[in-house]
């Protein structure tokens, strides 16, 4: 039932007395509240390195942006998870790949010391190495609390980041959102390892 259908409903049920209105309103659907947003001139820098594209959703490249570029939006809010840019390219980036100017992204290059899996991964289920960066793609093999890892590469996608791992088994973890740090792995020295 569409919203018109609803309202039309819950109008006649209360008017002519059919139900009550209140078993009307409670099968009605939650309306999204959300605020709209307005991101334009404000900066942004990418987390890894990606393409700059000539519109929202197409695929002529029109630049490269390095990790670490910081980019200026240039419209109010995204749009199927992409936002134009007007500096230092003119184009269409995923809002995947940006993070706040103020945040230091880690060096890459240096190692950041050992890393374990952490408690809020169920120590009967595991969590799942996958082939691909994805939910849904095909899991190679599982490690566990207190397990050591080797991180290689992070990549953030659908607003979760995950970790390129080299050991125990090559493939991706998803590590948690780092909107909220809640995260799946921290330093060994933190689990007394």
């Amino acid at each position: 039932m569409n919203y018109w259908q609803q309202a039309i409903t819950i109008a006649l049920t209360s008017t002519l007395g059919f139900g009550s209105i209140s078993s009307a309103i409670a099968q009605t659907p939650p309306i999204d509240l959300r605020q709209p947003r307005n991101l334009i001139g404000q900066c942004r820098q990418v987390n890894q390195r990606t393409e700059v594209y000539s519109q929202r959703g197409g695929d002529e490249v029109v630049g490269t942006l390095e990790r670490g570029t910081e980019v200026i939006i240039g419209e109010p809010d995204d749009l199927a998870q992409q936002i134009y840019i007007g500096l230092p390219l003119a184009g269409f980036i995923s809002t995947n790949v940006l993070t706040d100017c103020n945040r230091t992204l880690p060096d890459l290059n240096t190692p950041v010391g050992d890393i374990c899996v952490n408690h809020r991964v169920d120590p009967t289920v595991g969590l799942p190495i996958r082939s691909i960066p994805n939910p849904d793609s095909q899991g190679r093999d599982r490690v566990f609390p207190r397990e050591r890892i080797t991180i290689i590469n992070t990549r953030i996608e659908n607003g979760i980041e995950w970790l390129n791992i080299s050991h125990p088994f090559e493939g991706w973890i998803e590590n948690g959102n780092p909107n909220t740090r809640n995260f799946n792995t921290t330093p060994c020295s933190e689990l007394g390892l």
